[in-house]
């Protein structure tokens, strides 16, 4: 039997995720249990790998019941966040409570500057942490493991399911659910009401096809902050519509930090654009206007959307007659700057196709139907997650339906490299 202590220590703790919380997760998906198969196999060395990057000062706040104490943790918090992989806990000082988050990186500056700590990238995801963050009197930051030596994968995923345990911050039914019974007695009901994860850190790398997430029904929950979220959520901006592009309004979509350092991604149509943070950060945020210039049939837009060898005439792709166009006001004099939105020359095989897309969509046309040189979504693919089709001209039999037939990438790009 375990004493109250050892039930909350971190290691007990760990052995129940690693021993029993894991091997259920895996259960009902084989891909899952594929992905985790040495975790699965060997649970032992699995601890030990999590363990050695435990630092010693979690260890004794747990043992004197003081690691959520935003008082005990101010002697961790930092401010200088590395370019190598951590796992984060911030603190969220709301209505003089503490809340907690925990997450992982593979580049912490990129992931803490660049993204939580950007009043612009927050604004633009409506998400409950960063809905909590705007309300909070003081936000912390802690790396309990900030290593060269930490890379994504299953071990860093353990990682941050671990932290998110020990400082209860994911919501209660997924916190009753993956706590052992002699950790949840020791507990206070009031203190798993203030996780802020909404979604297990071992679903990394699956959707919910394959890792299957409760819903979190925060419209249901008895926290007054959960439920106003809720209702605050129900009236948060959409995605920009086709009106608005095509206007070329002011842009309400999202704005997040792209994986290549220098840029940030804008959405609509299904699509993402990488724009570069030189222009952003000069830029008054809340004048940034998107417009999709779209010529009639026939034309070629001076500033398309898409060119260079892939898209030879013979093709006449919609996205030729396409220009994103991209406007603000200036931070420092409040005139007007703009650029015109460039194809990306190393990915030309997909970009083609699914800019053809956005042109359908643009004009309201069925998505499904087949047409030449499309994408078409589809999440039982790899990355890109989808099919393509070819076009009628590169067929010796013209009137054949063949170029109808969905090819995955690899085979667009040996395709391409024949005939565009």
């Amino acid at each position: 039997m375990s004493s109250p202590v050892d039930a909350l220590h971190p290691s007990y703790i760990l052995d129940h995720l690693v021993k029993v919380v894991l091997p259920e997760k895996c259960e009902s998906s084989s891909v899952v249990a594929d992905y985790y198969k040495n975790e699965l196999a060997d649970p032992d060395s699995a601890i030990a790998q999590c363990q050695s990057f435990l630092p010693d000062w979690v260890v004794e706040l747990s043992a004197t019941g003081k690691l959520r104490e935003p008082e005990s943790l101010s002697d961790h918090i930092t401010l200088d966040f590395p370019d190598h992989g951590v796992i984060y806990v911030l603190v969220l000082i709301v209505d003089d409570e503490p809340w907690f988050y925990a997450g992982q990186a593979r580049d912490g500056e990129k992931r803490l500057a660049s993204c939580h700590e950007n009043p612009v990238y927050r604004r633009n995801i409506p998400c409950f942490l960063y809905y909590l963050w705007e309300r909070a009197s003081a936000v912390y930051c802690c790396l309990p493991v900030s290593d060269v030596a930490l890379t994504p994968g299953p071990i860093m995923n353990i990682l941050e399911q671990w932290f998110c345990l020990m400082f209860l911050s994911l919501q209660p039914m997924d916190l009753q659910q993956q706590l052992s019974g002699e950790t949840l007695r020791q507990i206070p009901a009031s203190k798993m009401q203030r996780g802020i994860n909404v979604r297990d850190p071992l679903a990394q790398p699956f959707g919910f096809r394959d890792y299957p997430s409760k819903n979190v029904a925060f419209r249901y929950s008895s926290e007054p902050h959960k439920l106003a979220y809720f209702a605050w959520r129900k009236t948060a901006a959409p995605e920009p519509r086709v009106e608005q592009l095509l206007r070329g309004d002011l842009y309400t979509g999202k704005i997040t930090t792209s994986y290549d350092k220098g840029e940030s991604l804008v959405y609509f149509g299904g699509c993402q654009f990488a724009v570069s943070d030189f222009f952003l950060g000069r830029i008054m945020p809340d004048t940034l206007r998107v417009h999709c210039d779209l010529l009639p049939a026939g034309e070629k837009h001076p500033h398309t959307i898409i060119g260079g060898m892939y898209s030879p005439a013979k093709y006449d792709d919609p996205a030729r007659r396409l220009g994103i166009r991209l406007s603000a006001l200036q931070a420092a004099d409040g005139e007007e700057t703009w650029i015109w939105h460039r194809f990306w020359y190393h990915d030309l095989d997909i970009w083609i196709p699914k800019m053809n897309r956005l042109v359908d969509w643009l004009e309201r046309r069925n998505l499904n139907e087949a047409r030449p040189r499309r994408f078409y979504p589809d999440s039982r693919e790899k990355s890109p997650r989808g099919l393509f089709t070819r076009h009628p001209v590169d067929f010796k039999n013209k009137d054949s339906d063949e170029w109808k037939d969905f090819i995955t990438f690899k085979e667009l790009e040996k395709w391409n490299s024949w005939h565009a």
